[in-house]
């Protein structure tokens, strides 16, 4: 079961990962770029791509598809569904969905976990 500190901690363990707010909640970005969102029920909004979006939604009953204006954009999840190794790893898919390419592969040269592929697309 995770919690609001332990999402800002593997967050903000991220490069280049800033804190902000987003309606008066915790808000994730990578250089300018949103990548996680706590909403005010205690789920989390995920913007990863859309084969880690189907695979999250099989693997987690309450998780659903995100979207806007229509198209699949990420996952919303209760953070209380996730386990510490799940968030960890979903957030570093978000984060590697929207990071610039040198960052992730600089990161992963450092030995920083691989993730989900990024969406080449996102970027």
């Amino acid at each position: 079961m995770a919690t609001l500190e332990e999402l800002r901690t593997a967050a903000t363990a991220l490069p280049g990962t800033e804190e902000g707010v987003h309606v008066d909640m915790p808000a994730f970005s990578v250089r300018g770029r949103p990548y996680a969102l706590l909403c005010r029920d205690s789920r989390v909004e995920l913007l990863v791509n859309q084969g880690m979006a189907d695979a999250a939604v099989a693997t987690h009953p309450r998780a659903e598809h995100l979207r806007q204006r229509g198209e699949r954009i990420g996952i919303v999840v209760p953070l209380v569904d996730l386990d510490d190794e799940d968030l960890e790893y979903l957030l570093h898919s978000a984060w590697a969905c929207h990071a610039p390419r040198d960052l992730v592969l600089d990161h992963a040269r450092r030995g920083g976990s691989s993730g989900a592929p990024a969406d080449d697309a996102s970027r």
